[in-house]
């Protein structure tokens, strides 16, 4: 028994005095430098981009201008009465058409871009899952007992790790990682 006990507490003094093997990644320059991101950010803008030439926003569009060439001609010093009565009656038609037509746009525009960008945040927490599961095998492989994020600031905008003495910097393994993963799907 007293054996057993005189084992536990040198295996408990041991124990202590193992040095832990810790690391630090820095997840924004990971996130940077990840090929996926930034096709899911490519993708994104394009996505955007094509809500400003779906039919109803042309055809805002193209009232609008049918409206600012007919204020051109009422405008017109040049322009008969006639012609100018005729325009400002095709103003006002136009007018409250435009308004209308803009508002639905506008309505538009706005629900398909916050689809968008919920969408654009679900992909995003899909990648964080491939970052800590690229983070995990790395860090297993190497024998780290602990990983800190790096790139985080405290409340008062200084660095929430000011200085770690013997630590290893997983962030461009992981992003080396990453991108080959992503190479290989693509092929």
């Amino acid at each position: 028994m007293k054996t057993l006990i005189s084992l536990a507490f040198l295996l408990s003094a041991l124990a202590a005095f193992a040095k832990p093997s810790i690391a630090v990644i820095n997840v924004d320059e990971v996130l940077s430098k990840y090929t996926r991101k930034a096709e899911l950010e490519s993708k994104f803008r394009e996505q955007l981009e094509k809500l400003k030439t779906t039919p109803r926003v042309t055809a805002a569009q193209e009232l609008d201008t049918e409206l600012k060439a007919l204020a051109q001609v009422i405008q017109n010093e040049k322009t008969t009465t006639n012609d100018r009565e005729a325009a400002s009656a095709k103003f006002k038609s136009l007018r409250i058409e435009y308004n209308s037509l803009a508002q639905e746009a506008s309505r538009f525009i706005n629900q398909e871009e916050t689809k968008l960008k919920q969408k654009m945040l679900f992909d995003l927490e899909e990648l964080m899952v491939e970052v800590r599961a690229a983070i995990n095998v790395i860090s297993e492989t190497e024998g780290v007992d602990l990983v800190l994020e790096n790139s985080g600031n405290t409340s008062s905008q200084t660095p929430a790790i000011i200085y770690i003495r013997e630590s290893i910097d997983l962030t461009e393994k992981v992003i080396t990682l990453l991108n080959q993963e992503e190479e290989q799907a693509e092929n």
